[in-house]
């Protein structure tokens, strides 16, 4: 991997818009995941980093052996950043319950490398993305195609989101909640940019109880040409009304924002809308008993 690449590209890119953090990115060490024994292995076991030990403090940690899996199921020490991805079959860092991990500046799906994909899938656990100038980027680039996916079906992530890239490059970035259990929420005095971007998609998969949540009550939330948001709802089975899924300070540029149900519960049909009348503004959908409308 050109590990110097994607430092020298870090501080353009740690937020929805350019700035200069405050950071020494090139002085920090490296560590690599390089499982040896299993394409899937702990993050507690030593013989799976170069070097052989635990990362800790301000380092780097590099997902980007094709294929494999990273597990996280308990607490971790802090870093400074991780970054999952490489050419090839995606890696895949998966967060479960239990686990516990707190960064000061990055968490990445998604790699400044062509051709490349990355993936965090969290089941349940605790992550903290928690730095001034932190954020969690999933498909985040301005120079390179990649691709970038985190799936959310438990636990609670704290941080300063950015989803997509601009339309100059051929990147994606997609934001998967599934069910009801999982939830992203603000972590306050982070000076970063929530954003939306040109190829960024938020989807929601409704369980049998509702949705997960995103809330930003305190933040604008910036939203680009091209981004999208979809919910399917055909597996909900509870009572028609409004199900919040979102909520911003407010949703800056929601007229460009597209908005697509995938899939109708049995029992009616949904809709998704923005209330910019509440504080905090709100997206939800809405499960009404009536049939969706077919086009003649």
């Amino acid at each position: 991997m050109k590990i110097q690449a994607h430092i020298a590209l870090l501080c353009a890119l740690c937020g929805g818009a350019l700035f200069s953090a405050p950071v020494d990115y090139a002085s920090e060490p490296t560590f690599k995941w390089v499982p040896t024994r299993s394409k899937k292995g702990n993050w507690c076991d030593v013989k799976n980093w170069q070097p052989q030990k635990i990362p800790s403090g301000k380092v780097v940690v590099f997902c980007a052996v094709p294929g494999t899996v990273a597990v996280i199921d308990k607490t971790v020490p802090e870093l400074s950043r991780v970054i999952v991805g490489s050419t090839g079959s995606a890696p895949v860092l998966l967060i479960e319950k239990g686990a516990e991990l707190r960064l000061t500046s990055t968490l990445r799906a998604g790699v400044h490398e062509d051709n490349s994909s990355g993936a965090i899938e969290m089941t349940g656990g605790l992550v903290e993305v928690k730095g001034k100038w932190s954020v969690l980027q999933v498909g985040r680039t301005l120079t390179n195609s990649t691709q970038g996916v985190m799936t959310m079906s438990g636990g609670l992530l704290r941080g300063v989101l950015v989803v997509g890239s601009p339309p100059t490059v051929t990147a994606s970035g997609k934001l998967l909640m599934k069910g009801s259990e999982a939830k992203i929420a603000d972590y306050p005095g982070v000076g970063s940019t929530l954003l939306l971007d040109h190829s960024g998609e938020i989807a929601f998969v409704l369980d049998a109880n509702g949705g997960a949540r995103i809330d930003y009550p305190d933040r604008v939330f910036e939203i680009k040409k091209g981004a999208r948001v979809s919910v399917d709802a055909s597996a909900y089975q509870g009572k028609t009304g409004r199900i919040t899924l979102m909520t911003a300070a407010r949703f800056q540029g929601r007229s460009v924002l597209e908005m697509l149900v995938t899939g109708h519960p049995a029992q009616g049909s949904a809709e998704i809308g923005i209330d910019d009348s509440s504080k905090p503004q709100t997206l939800y959908v809405r499960i009404s008993g009536q049939k969706p409308k077919t086009a003649p």
